[in-house]
């Protein structure tokens, strides 16, 4: 099979994977859709937020918002829970032992986030369009696309990187929810900057979701950028992606960690009944 092939196999195993999945679809899916229908409801449509020193409508405010967190909610939230669960039941070791280089499982993995995240962020502007009457035209889909690109790419790096650290499956949800939740907040999907004191916005400034953000934000915001992603935002994103890839490459592990400990500790009570059996103290 040629590289493409390999991948679209890979994708469709995946895919099919994630729709089995319940807990997957609500957190990826339904969960960004049912808040943009709360907060833009509750709030009310006339309310209004400062965001980059503009006064924007709740719906324009909170679409691009919510776009960035189907993003981090695709390719970390989900795709993390899902290396540490494969991982830690032998799913990754077996499909490791398969005739399948390493690059072709890890590119399915990456393209089901991508689509996942596409058909969230669609739904998204369906309902905002139509429903709340947000416009939307083609240079905001351009920024839509290049955000939905380079966010699963950075967050998919990120999720290789981070997915060693976590040791057992019972940890996962704690971890994740530690890491996502304050990154929300601070970087304009759920709070507008304006919100924030200085040394925060500073500090979101240097983690790749506030550029995500800030990119889908001038597309939707009163000047209608192009392209909202600016220079500064895409050299953030290249730099983190490369620091996820560096450590991904150097620390990621297909094996489960309780098997190598487990096999470990197995040899150490075996020598010390063995020493335990000899008087003289041989082995």
């Amino acid at each position: 099979m040629n590289a493409v092939r390999l991948v679209a196999h890979q994708f469709r195993y995946d895919t099919r994977s994630l729709r089995r999945n319940r807990q997957a679809l609500v957190t990826t899916l339904l969960l960004p859709i049912l808040l943009l229908v709360l907060f833009v409801s509750a709030g009310g449509e006339k309310n209004t937020f400062v965001q980059d020193g503009h006064t924007v409508k709740a719906i324009s405010f909170f679409t691009p918002g919510l776009i960035a967190m189907a993003i981090v909610a695709a390719a970390f939230g989900n795709l993390v829970v899902d290396l540490v669960v494969q991982r830690e039941g032998g799913v990754l070791k077996r499909r490791r032992a398969a005739p399948v280089p390493a690059w072709a499982l890890i590119a399915g993995r990456t393209a089901t986030a991508l689509s996942t995240a596409t058909v969230t962020s669609f739904v998204l502007l369906a309902i905002a369009g139509n429903r709340y009457d947000l416009k939307v035209s083609s240079r905001e889909l351009v920024t839509v696309a290049a955000s939905l690109v380079l966010g699963v790419l950075v967050f998919s790096a990120l999720s290789y990187a981070i997915a060693p650290t976590i040791r057992s499956a019972a940890a996962i949800q704690p971890i994740v929810q530690l890491v996502l939740l304050p990154l929300y907040l601070i970087s304009g999907v759920f709070l507008p900057s304006s919100k924030n004191p200085g040394w925060l916005n500073d500090l979101a400034a240097a983690l790749p979701l506030e550029h995500i953000t800030n990119g889908l934000h001038r597309a939707f915001g009163p000047e209608h950028a192009t392209f909202g992603l600016t220079a500064t935002d895409l050299l953030v994103l290249a730099a983190w992606t490369i620091v996820g890839l560096a450590v991904a490459m150097r620390r990621f592990a297909w094996l489960p960690s309780s098997s190598t400990t487990a096999s470990g500790a197995g040899r150490t009570l075996g020598e010390r009944l063995i020493r335990a059996a000899r008087p003289d103290g041989q082995t």
